[in-house]
């Protein structure tokens, strides 16, 4: 996480302009080797999604990490979208990782919400042994809407205590406000 963490500061002190799924062919390219190094040659990986966001109201997306979550406001909905290509530390593996690793586009309308998560909220577990998952999350979002992101996070929060969790628990929510 510490090498993702630095190439990642490195690649945006550069002041130059890269797409998401430019920055991710370079620290696949850039990382993989050190992180077969480091596990002895075992094949350890991490999953990442890139988002960089645009004046129009466009999200730029690449990498494979959690699906993305979007409350529409218009609809009440949300929407779920897969998030495509190959795990950092796998990517040497692909065939022909170029064709895995490309620039998806999503955008968001007025008050509209953005959740992004990691696998610990969706692989808690409750007291019968159900994993909460993402159907669950999304409920939570599709539930809380038209809330405040600080009141989703705090409804996030309060089911999360009953479920047991082992992995680490991050998610971010963004709501376009114009």
């Amino acid at each position: 996480m510490m090498m993702v963490q630095t190439s990642i500061h490195l690649l945006l002190s550069k002041k130059e302009t890269f797409s998401p799924a430019g920055m991710l062919k370079i620290l696949i390219e850039g990382i993989e080797e050190n992180i077969r190094k480091i596990t002895r040659h075992q094949y350890k990986y991490m999953t990442i999604t890139i988002l960089s966001y645009d004046e129009k109201g466009e999200f730029t997306f690449a990498g494979q990490h959690q699906d993305l979550l979007i409350y529409r406001s218009q609809s009440g909905k949300i929407e779920r979208i897969e998030t495509e290509g190959i795990w950092i530390g796998l990517g040497n593996l692909a065939e022909d990782k170029d064709k895995l690793i490309q620039n998806k586009i999503f955008r968001m309308e007025q008050n509209d919400i953005l959740l992004l998560y990691t696998d610990g909220i969706t692989e808690g577990i409750d007291e019968n042994g159900k994993e909460f998952g993402v159907e669950g999350l999304a409920e939570i979002l599709r539930e809380n809407g038209t809330k405040t992101p600080a009141e989703i996070r705090n409804s996030i929060n309060s089911t999360m205590k009953k479920f047991k969790t082992t992995d680490d628990i991050s998610f971010l929510i963004m709501k376009k406000s114009v």
